[in-house]
């Protein structure tokens, strides 16, 4: 690479800089927009020692390399800018006007029972409820004699329990529904048969953080 400021010779230079993520990438794996342009920040008309740039660049000259490095986009936004839009970047053409959309919703999938509403995070708490009532509708119990499921008031007492201690295991579900294991099928199970039921990792770390009773009260804002 070559730089002529004005009145000086053009400088030939190789930057180390540039091949540091190879000299380095077991310490460095990720080499940002910001540390390729922190060489050329460092240089200035009265530079020291070696520079990874150009010692006798003009000050304009090292501005215009840093605004180079610098222009690049984010990785999130996408292909594209609001002057060239394109279907796989932030701004698209919609309706023949140009509109910026989230990509993060893009990427998002649709939801099984209500295709309308996209999907929410795996570990948000109504993530987590809608798992754990999935397990809850599959158990069968036997109680005189006769195979029922759970009643809809015994999944909301057993929905306080998660809520007021973050969790609750398959033996405590069998204690509180005064039954034994004998009397109880349809778990999933790991990888040993022992029985599974969902957990509410996220929100139970909350709960252990013994935050006020209003961010508990909009946990599934929280989460």
């Amino acid at each position: 690479m070559t730089i002529s400021p004005a009145g000086a010779q053009p400088v030939y230079y190789a930057p180390a800089a540039y091949t540091m993520p190879v000299q380095n990438a077991q310490q460095n794996p990720v080499y940002t927009t910001q540390m390729q342009a922190q060489p050329a920040m460092n240089v200035g008309p009265n530079a020291k020692g070696e520079p990874d740039l150009v010692c006798n660049a003009q000050y304009d000259a090292k501005e215009k390399i840093i605004n180079i490095i610098l222009r690049k986009r984010d990785f999130s936004e996408g292909p594209g800018s609001e002057k060239f839009p394109t279907p796989y970047g932030s701004y698209r053409i919609i309706e023949n006007e140009v509109k910026k959309v989230n990509l993060i919703d893009e990427m998002r999938g649709k939801c099984s029972i209500f295709p309308d509403e996209p999907r929410i995070a795996k570990n948000t708490y109504k993530a987590c409820l809608f798992n754990f009532l999935n397990d809850l509708n599959n158990l069968t119990i036997i109680r005189n004699g006769e195979k029922i499921k759970l009643k809809e008031e015994e999944k909301l007492e057993i929905i306080k329990i998660v809520d007021e201690k973050g969790h609750i295991t398959p033996n405590q579900l069998i204690k509180f529904l005064e039954i034994d294991m004998d009397s109880i099928s349809g778990f999933r199970i790991d990888k040993k048969s022992k029985p599974l039921l969902t957990t509410f990792d996220i929100y139970e770390k909350i709960i252990k953080l013994k935050l006020d009773y209003n961010l508990i009260e909009h946990k599934n804002e929280v989460i």
